[in-house]
């Protein structure tokens, strides 16, 4: 990849999709096709997923850091780890067995991926007169809601399925209140997405004898602040979402996507 414009707008795109309920690695996956960036573009998604961590590292600074000080929050810290353990095992088989480069060689796959995030979304959110009196806080949040919500996080590593979507949605099914179902699932996407930004750094090089894949470093530089800025705004474009209590304009907006990039596929 040598195009400094092409990274400024994945960028923009990962930042953008990273925390709304659409699935960054669907757009990426879209994104890369369109751009004829290949196997290069992998190597930058990872960058720029940690360009966004960095978004949730500065939103959520004092809570990770209450975490840790906190006595009566190392429940919650033991959950994240709990909710961490189906990804870890199940990301580094994908990206040891090359799953991913099927997954990824055709729009097909991503398409049916945002397909089915449409649908979850549909699901996600109840009637709020039908919500009152019946959720929790973080702070209730038992071991087992914590593995549930981590085995549906499992399902976001195909491409087009959204990480946050599956995991809030998930959260609200165990009956936690929008706004701390959101906060869950950003708070166990730090253990996740820098598990990522380790490994596959590590398997573009058992693969090629190279971290960056020939992508200037400078551009991946550039690409992380950019998305991690980005991702800083999308956070709370979210929160102005769960507020409304509605998730249907993302799922239409998905299911739109899903089916027109099977169609491009098919079609081209």
């Amino acid at each position: 990849m040598n195009d400094f414009l092409n990274i400024i707008l994945l960028a923009v795109i990962q930042g953008l999709t990273e925390f709304l309920p659409v699935s960054s690695s669907g757009h990426l996956a879209i994104a890369s096709k369109l751009l004829g960036l290949g196997k290069d573009g992998q190597v930058v998604a990872v960058v720029l997923h940690a360009g966004t961590l960095l978004s949730i590292l500065i939103v959520y600074a004092k809570e990770i850091l209450s975490l840790f000080k906190q006595p009566e929050k190392r429940r919650i810290l033991i959950a994240i780890l709990l909710a961490t353990i189906p990804v870890g095992v199940a990301g580094s088989l994908i990206a040891l067995s090359g799953v991913m480069d099927l997954l990824l060689s055709s729009l097909v796959y991503p398409g049916i991926g945002l397909c089915l995030t449409g649908i979850i979304l549909f699901l996600a959110f109840k009637p709020k007169n039908q919500r009152l009196h019946e959720t929790k806080s973080i702070v209730a949040i038992t071991f087992k809601d914590a593995l549930i919500i981590g085995v549906a996080q499992v399902f976001a590593l195909m491409p087009g399925i959204s990480r946050s979507g599956m995991t809030i949605a998930t959260a609200l099914k165990r009956k936690l209140n929008p706004e701390d179902a959101a906060k869950f699932s950003f708070l166990m996407a730090v253990p996740a997405i820098a598990g990522a930004a380790l490994v596959e750094p590590l398997v573009a090089f058992h693969k090629s004898g190279n971290l960056t894949a020939n992508v200037p470093l400078y551009m991946l530089i550039t690409g992380f602040f950019v998305s991690a800025i980005v991702g800083f705004g999308a956070i709370k474009i979210l929160f102005i979402s769960l507020k409304r209590g509605s998730f249907k304009g993302y799922a239409y907006y998905c299911i739109t996507l899903g089916v027109a990039s099977i169609l491009w596929q098919q079609l081209k």
